[in-house]
């Protein structure tokens, strides 16, 4: 918890933000960075593959990236 706290401290997000997520699910960075934004409420979308990203880019068209 206290790491989840500390991440909302550092990353700018809100509840209205859309992320584009493209790290495997059991990395811990992006484990830690999911319970942040589910905390804040934001909306969440996961890359198709790492070669698709530029075009997940487009097509989600994120207001948040970390």
């Amino acid at each position: 918890m206290s790491n989840l706290l500390a991440c909302c401290g550092v990353v700018p997000c809100r509840g209205d933000d859309v992320v584009l997520s493209f790290l495997p699910l059991s990395h811990s960075f992006e484990r830690i960075m999911d319970y942040a934004l589910f905390w804040k409420g934001a909306c969440i979308a996961h890359a198709e593959h790492v070669d698709r990203v530029p075009e997940n880019l487009l097509e989600v068209r994120p207001t948040v990236m970390a």
